[in-house]
């Protein structure tokens, strides 16, 4: 079972677990829209470039689900605290949205 997503280490990484979330979730998560200001990542957090990032991954996603593919895990630096990360998610499950059939298009709903 996934746990929630929780904040940065004290080294800047997640906690080690199996965090499931959805790209809703994951644009309202830490990892895009960044820590508390007062945290020393907090500062310079580069929020746009991450939702940026989130959208990529995202279009990626939808095009794996679409031909079948349903275990999908996104790794790199996103995941860390870095302001401006290089690369795409860390060992995230990503799931689709509730409600959506299995190869519908990003936003379709099923009936």
């Amino acid at each position: 079972m996934a746990s929630p997503l929780p904040g940065f280490t004290d080294e800047g990484l997640l906690p080690p677990g199996d965090y499931e979330l959805t790209f809703e979730e994951l644009r309202k998560s830490v990892l895009v829209e960044g820590p508390r200001p007062a945290s020393p990542w907090g500062e310079s957090w580069d929020a746009e470039w991450r939702s940026h990032l989130s959208h990529q991954a995202e279009t990626m996603c939808n095009q794996l689900w679409s031909v079948g593919i349903e275990d999908i895990y996104l790794d790199g630096s996103f995941t860390e605290a870095k302001t401006h990360p290089n690369g795409h998610p860390r060992l995230l499950r990503v799931r689709r949205q509730a409600g959506r059939d299995r190869g519908a298009p990003a936003g379709a709903q099923s009936d």
